[in-house]
């Protein structure tokens, strides 16, 4: 089975990036898609992006409302693997699985998965920037550093996020909090991820309230 991993910017039009998956369907079947955009912090890449309105959001509405479109139909075959790939990642509800302790979000474990830099450096994941390694080719995994690290992002978490209603649905980790190679709290990632949250939380009760059969038997909510 092939495996694409897209990755989007606010300049990507994801009706073109649907439409390529859907007219190619029988050549890459079977397949799945896993979506991920490019992360929005510790980088300037979104400079010289429109953070409202931008193609993005706009391909993003019109794909929501084919989505929303076919289930007042109740047509599922109308929503494409490439479509339900896109839903199925995007709420939070359906994908939180990897915890560390109950009480702190969804955080990966460091190390249960890792990228690789062209200086042999050896860090959490793609996601994050080079500030703060975990070990090299030559030497392994650093174990203190994985410990230490583990430590401070349960301190944030513990000293910021006791009070918060979304807690358990937000999905900020490592990546949107590494600084200066050390660990600090990001209030405006924190705004930031509450407000997503709340629209995908909004999009997605209003597919249940159209279709809730259609939308669990295509999206398949775990905890619904």
């Amino acid at each position: 089975m092939l495996m694409f991993s897209v990755t989007f910017d606010l300049e990507t039009d994801m009706e073109k990036v649907i439409g390529f998956f859907d007219d190619n369907e029988k050549i890459f079947s079977p397949y799945m898609i896993r979506y991920g955009r490019v992360a929005e912090f510790g980088t300037n890449y979104y400079d010289n992006q429109d953070l409202k309105n931008n193609i993005l959001n706009n391909s993003f509405g019109k794909l929501y409302d084919k989505f929303y479109d076919a289930l007042s139909d109740n047509k599922e075959s109308n929503v494409t693997l490439a479509l339900k790939s896109l839903y199925s990642t995007m709420y939070p509800l359906d994908y939180k699985q990897k915890f560390v302790g109950n009480d702190y979000k969804e955080i990966c474990v460091p190390g249960s998965k890792m990228a690789v830099s062209p200086d042999e450096n050896i860090y959490i994941c793609e996601k994050v920037n080079q500030a703060y390694p975990i070990g090299t080719l030559d030497k392994g995994f650093c174990l203190e550093k994985i410990n230490s690290l583990i430590g401070k992002f349960v301190n944030i978490i513990n000293n910021n996020c006791a009070t918060c209603n979304v807690s358990r649905l937000c999905d900020m980790c490592y990546a949107q909090m590494i600084c200066d190679s050390d660990l600090c709290f990001s209030k405006t990632a924190c705004e930031s991820a509450c407000l997503a949250l709340k629209k995908s939380l909004i999009s997605f009760y209003s597919l249940l309230e159209k279709n809730e059969k259609m939308v669990k038997k295509i999206l398949n909510p775990k905890i619904i």
